[in-house]
């Protein structure tokens, strides 16, 4: 937060826009890279009542956002190792914020896996690091097992870290999860 980190904000802001009608009770969110649970600070606060999943490669991570108890469930996971240890359809959202710099961009059609259809995938990437995902998200709107609801413009990253300032930016990604399949 003191390098000026909005990104998980701004993600739980998108996501809320398009799931205002939902019945938020019932909301299954995935938050995938939860990291130390800033990210499911901002989701608990847009979705107070929601069933909220963190996972995370990091246990020492996981241990400090158990300690912040936004999380109905935390998890050990590596995002690089799918098929992911749930069910088809598990979720209504996902979440992925600055996660996928370091992450296989294959694990975006496991994420399209894990969310009902109709559901959303919100996630950043770095644009610097965009040449990596794109073509992945590409080819998952060729197979129209997703399609884009929301690109933002170019954000700051992290805007007061004197390495990164804003010469890295950030875009975030909202795809809706449609009825096809994966095969």
């Amino acid at each position: 937060e003191k390098w000026g980190y909005q990104t998980p904000l701004q993600v739980a802001s998108i996501l809320a826009k398009h799931l205002l009608d939902s019945q938020e009770s019932s909301l299954r969110i995935l938050d995938a890279g939860a990291g130390d649970g800033l990210s499911g600070k901002a989701l608990r606060e847009s979705f107070p009542n929601c069933v909220l999943m963190g996972v995370d490669l990091s246990p020492k991570m996981l241990q400090i956002a158990q300690e912040k108890n936004w999380y109905n469930h935390l998890q050990t996971l590596d995002l690089n190792e799918p098929p992911f240890p749930f069910p088809d359809r598990s979720f209504d959202a996902l979440a992925c914020v600055g996660t996928m710099t370091y992450v296989d961009p294959a694990a975006l059609r496991e994420f399209c896996r894990l969310v009902e259809p109709g559901g959303l995938i919100c996630f950043t990437s770095r644009t610097d690091k965009l040449d990596r995902v794109q073509p992945v998200q590409q080819h998952l709107v060729d197979q129209e097992l997703w399609k884009l609801v929301e690109k933002t413009d170019p954000l700051p990253y992290l805007p007061n870290h004197p390495d990164f300032q804003n010469d890295i930016q950030v875009l975030i990604f909202l795809y809706q999860r449609t009825n096809k399949p994966i095969a």
